[in-house]
Order: C-alpha cells, then structure tokens, then sequence
C-alpha cells in the first residue's frame, strides 16, 4: 500500500539566516520617488528589479517554506532550479559564494535523503531497478560523508560518535534479533543460546530484555509464566532503574514471537499478560492482534482489533499493510463480506491510501461476482493510475482469468470485459485472442466479434490485429457461425491497409464463409488461392473439401479438384483424403465413397482409418444412406468400425446419427 501524502518538512539546522532569505521583495519601480532635492521627480532611470541567478530565488524559497513550516516546492522544481544554478556558475565562471553554497548543500541533502526515505517503502512489483536507484543514492550518501570528513567534521558530530559507541557495548538488539532467525534458519541452537546466556549475564539494558524475553520464547519454549519468571529476574536485578520494567513494547515483542511460531492462542496469552501487569495496549498491539486473528481466520475477532486500532492514534500509516490483509480475507470467503468491506472502505477514503494491487484484486473479483459493477469502477479508478506497469499487470491479469473462467456467468464475464478495455487499454494482443476464444468457446460469436473490433480500433497501432488474429478471428466464426460476426469482420479486412493477403487468410476465411453457408463465395476464394503466387496449402485442400461438402453439386467441383491433385502427383495427407470422402458423400455419392476407401492402399498407399469412416458416415444426409455405409464398414473394417462406436453419437437437427468426432478445421 502507497500512501500519497504532502511533501514532508526538511529536518535541518535552525541557526540564524541571511534576513534575505525570509523576505526578499521585488521592488516595484511605478511607486519609486526621489526624496530631499529631487523631492517627488521620477528617478533619471527605471529601477531594476531584484536580479537574481537562474534557480536561486526558487533554492531561497525552499529554504524560507521550510523555516516557516510551509510546504516546499515540488521536486522536479527544485531539481530543475538546482541544476539551472549551477550551469550558470559554469558558464559564466561566477564563484559559488558562502550562503549560496550552505544553501545548496542543504537542499542537496533534501533532495537525497527525501529519495532516501521514499525509497524505504518497497514497492509490490519488480524490484531491480527499485535497487539499482537505492543502490546509488546509497554510494552517493557515503561519498558525502568522506567529503565532509575530508574538509572537516562539524562540531557536533564527533560527541554523537562517542555518544552512540558508549549507547552500544553489546550488539544491538537488531544484531541480537538477528541471530535468533537464524537459529531457526540453520539450527544452531547451542551457539545462539551461549550468546543470549552471557548477554543475561551481563544484565544488559531493557531493549536488550525485551529481545532475551523473545529468544526464550522462541529458542527455549518458554510459556507466559516462564517469562514472567525472566521479567522478575530482570526487575530485580535493576531495583533502582525505573526504566528496566516491562512494558508495552515488550508485549508487542513477546506477540510477534508467537506469530512467527505460527501459535494465535499464545499471542493472546501475552496479550492477557499486558493487562496482569497494568500494561496498556497502543496501536500496534491491535494491529498486531488484528493480523494474527486473520490468519487464524477468525474475522470476527479482526474486526473487534479493527475497531480498537479505529479508536487509537496511528503512527506512519502502520496499519495500512493489515488493512490489506483484511479486506483480502473478507473477499475471499466463498460469501464476501460485502458489509464489513464497505465500512472498511470508508474508514480508509478520507486518508488517500493506495491499496496494494492484491486487494484491488480481491475487491473487483468480490464485486464482480456479487454484480457491483459500480463498486468495480470505483476501486480501479482510485487506485490503478498510481501503479506501475507492472502492479497494473498483476490486476489485469487477474480480469483477464476470470473473464476465461468457465463457471462465471457469460453476462459477468461481459461486464468484466468491458471493465478490462475501459482501465486497461494496454491489454496485449495475447490476451485480447485468449478473451476472443473465451467467448467462442461460450457460444457467443457476437461478444467475440465484439473484442476483436476493440482490438482494431485501438489507437495504438501494436494492439491492432494482424493476419493470425484475423485467422484465429474467422476459424472461430468456423466453429460458431454468425453471419453478421462474419460480415462485419470481413469488411474490416477488405478496408485494412496493414493486413497482406496470403493463402492462410484466405484458408480462414474459406472456414468462415463455409460454415455460415456461403459455399459460392468460399468457391471463389478457392479459386483466387489457386490462381495466387503462393497457391494453395494441404489445409486449403481440406477447407475447399469441407466446404464443397455442404454445396449443392459441390461434388463436381471437388472431383475436378481432385483430378488436378492427381495429376500433380501430390501425396496426399489422411486430413485431406477424408474430407474428399466427406465432399462425395455430402452429396449422396455412396457407391464412389465406397469404392475409394477400397482403393486406397493404390492410390494414396495407406489403409484407410477410423477418422476417414466418420466423416464419410457423418457427411451422408438420410438415414438410410448412413445405414448402408454403416453395414458395408462393419463388414469390410469391423476393427476400426468399433473405435467409433466408443466415440458415442450425437443427433443432429435434422435427426441425424452422427459420431462425436473432432473436426476443427484450422487454416
């Protein structure tokens, strides 16, 4: 989660400035007047105004807001005044004078250290160059400091080293932290217990309790009361020092213990441990709980911690991430809580957050199902223009699945889809030809047509379809035909520039105009593919067969075809030689079908299979023919008679026995 906040103020020296500095007025010459001898005359000449260096009134103004706690200037401004600055120092050889340079080195340590700290929230996508940044500003921070050591080390500095290598005789509890990961990384128990027994023994100061109190939770098993035993000894061994009592942040250290142990039920016991000792809980306590309850997957008890975070002040937005993990359980129960969302939602709007690209995840696949559409819209238009590229990939994708999830309803999936195109006009081409298929496979040739006049109305020239989507567009018109999907396609592709004609695209397009029974116009498309410089393919021999099928007298052409093929000696693929059959058939010709399956080991040197069979018995267009076909098959090829019958059978409008072969024709 991201948080969209104003600029925060610069922590700075406060010493005396230049009075310029926190006023610099222009003067205005209209109001100028000579006093004395020349009393109310004009001046002899206009006064200037205030001239200044390119960049520097803006540095001077940073530095004003900044005494003044006002909001500083933007950014990019201060950048551009920085850089403008010097290049005119370079270019006209003008020396960088004290104030100048005091000036701009702070500004130089604001800027880096802002870069600094906006780069410790680590963002929820690809972090290579989120570290190549931090990486460099990282050597810029130390060069810093070996130029200061190199001319000299003000005052203050040397008494905070000396300070914090006194705050520090032992490691620091984040050492000490540490060191008990990674007993449990590599279990070296022995070793890490030796470092935490001579750090007891040395009565170390409170921090470094809190952290003994968590090893012995964590290493040892201790229980609540093994450590209320461990905080006695630490008490008493400290009688004078106020300081050494356990407290809040103690607590919280023992809770965190048990949530990495993965055990809920005794996070609540140092929970309950806090209010034995009169200890209160702050925000992070409850966030804390918050987030162990989640986990244990009891809602109720989250939103009771939600509740209590609500009534306590919030420090540097540390709920946010629990938050998150909140709303994501309330929308992945098989019931969304679609009530507690909406209050949490609420709660969260007047504080201008970013939600992490999962929750928005969660959020649109919870309101999609229950139909909010507008709760859809609302979440993505709050949220998806502050992500990267690649956070917005991550949601999109998300649409795009369940758009090709088959047990969403087709007018869900829709509402989805046009979601997707509104907030996501990156969508690839890819995916636009999954969500096409997606839509074909449901029968609605009209949606999919839908998606692939999107695709060739983007503005963007790469998001247009090109001749395999054209392809993928009219095979998938072949399995589902739609006579307005096919005309309203095929009149994009007779006005699209960027689209060549070749043999494949007309192979499509003979499927399309084919399956919504167009066999002359799919005829003359053949006839273009024979007379073409690349000529036809194998599968144009299938497609104009499969076609022919269907035409009335379409046998006449296909034995014309064929008398061409043989002719050119072309071997003939069993894809082809079965739609040949299909084409005799379609048009009653039983007896040729017969005889050429017969023949088929001397014509095209191979046997004929049970695929050739179906298509020849599925072609036929009565009953009565199909039943000679069957008994001549079951006669002359029982085997492969047989592997269709465990195909099963299907029956046609027109009653019809047809066996449940696949036969998708493909350019």
């Amino acid at each position: 989660m991201q948080m969209r906040p104003p600029h925060p103020p610069a922590s700075l020296p406060t010493e005396i400035e230049p009075s310029y500095i926190t006023h610099t007025p222009d003067i205005d010459p209209r109001h100028f007047r000579r006093t004395f001898f020349g009393i109310f005359q004009e001046a002899p000449r206009r006064i200037r105004t205030n001239e200044f260096e390119p960049g520097w009134p803006l540095v001077l103004s940073w530095r004003t807001r900044v005494l003044e706690n006002l909001r500083p200037p933007v950014r990019e401004e201060l950048v551009d005044a920085f850089r403008q600055l010097f290049q005119h120092k370079l270019e006209f050889g003008a020396p960088v004078n004290s104030t100048q340079a005091l000036q701009c080195y702070r500004l130089f340590t604001y800027l880096l250290t802002a870069a600094r700290d906006a780069l410790l929230l680590v963002p929820k996508d690809n972090l290579k160059n989120h570290l190549d940044f931090s990486r460099a500003l990282y050597h810029e921070i130390v060069r810093q400091r070996q130029l200061e050591s190199q001319f000299g080390v003000p005052e203050e500095e040397p008494e905070v080293l000396v300070r914090e290598d006194t705050g520090n005789r032992w490691p620091t509890t984040q050492t000490y932290a540490a060191i008990i990961k990674f007993s449990r990384r590599t279990g070296l128990q022995d070793w890490v217990n030796e470092a935490f027994k001579a750090l007891i023994d040395h009565n170390p100061r409170k921090a470094h309790w809190d952290v003994i109190f968590q090893w012995a939770v964590f290493c040892r098993d201790e229980g609540v009361e093994g450590v209320k035993h461990m905080i006695d000894i630490m008490v008493k061994n400290n009688p004078e020092n106020e300081s050494a009592r356990p407290d809040i942040d103690t607590i919280n250290g023992l809770i965190r213990t048990a949530m990495e142990k993965n055990d809920p039920y005794l996070a609540e016991r140092f929970l309950a441990l806090a209010s034995e000792l009169g200890i209160s809980p702050n925000s992070t306590t409850y966030i804390l709980q918050m987030d162990y309850r989640i986990d244990a997957k009891d809602l109720s008890g989250a939103k009771a911690a939600y509740q209590d975070i609500l009534r306590t002040e919030i420090q540097d937005d540390e709920d946010l991430a629990v938050i998150n993990k909140y709303i994501r359980a309330l929308c992945g129960l098989e019931r969304p809580l679609l009530k507690s969302i909406h209050e949490t939602m609420a709660n969260l709007e007047h504080r201008l957050v970013t939600l992490d690209p999962e929750t928005v995840v969660a959020l649109c696949m919870a309101f999609l199902k229950n139909d909010d559409q507008y709760d859809v819209i609302d979440t993505l238009a709050v949220h998806v223009f502050h992500y990267s590229s690649e956070q917005r990939e991550q949601i999109r994708s998300a649409f795009v699945e369940f758009i090709l999830e088959e047990k969403n309803s087709t007018s869900r999936v829709w509402d989805a889809y046009q979601l997707l195109m509104q907030f996501f006009p990156e969508t690839t081409r890819g995916c636009r030809v999954k969500v096409m298929g997606a839509f074909f496979d449901r029968k609605r040739a009209d949606m999919a047509t839908g998606v692939f006049m999107h695709m060739k109305e983007h503005v963007n020239r790469d998001f247009r379809p090109t001749v395999d989507e054209y392809v993928v567009m009219l095979e998938g018109l072949g399995q589902v035909p739609d006579e307005a999907s096919l005309e309203s396609v095929h009149n994009m592709l007779k006005i699209d520039t960027n689209v060549q004609s070749c043999t494949k695209l007309s192979n499509a397009l003979m499927i399309a105009l084919g399956a919504c029974g167009r066999s002359l116009r799919a005829l003359d498309i053949w006839h273009d593919i024979s007379r073409s410089a690349e000529g036809p393919s194998y599968a144009s021999l299938e497609i104009i067969f499969a076609v022919l099928e269907k035409k009335p007298f379409g046998d006449e052409d296909a034995k014309a075809i064929w008398r061409s093929m043989e002719r050119m000696e072309l071997e003939i693929p069993p894809s082809v030689f079965a739609a040949y059959c299909g084409s005799l058939a379609g048009n009653a010709r039983l007896d040729e079908v017969k005889s050429l399956i017969k023949g088929m080991s001397r014509t095209v040197g191979y046997d004929p299979d049970s695929m050739i069979l179906g298509v020849a018995h599925n072609a036929l267009r009565s009953p009565k023919l199909q039943a000679d076909f069957q008994a001549w098959a079951l006669s002359q090829y029982p085997d492969l008679w047989a592997e269709l019958e465990r195909l099963g059978r299907r029956r046609t409008e027109g009653y019809l026995s047809v066996f449940k072969i696949s036969r998708n024709l493909k350019a």
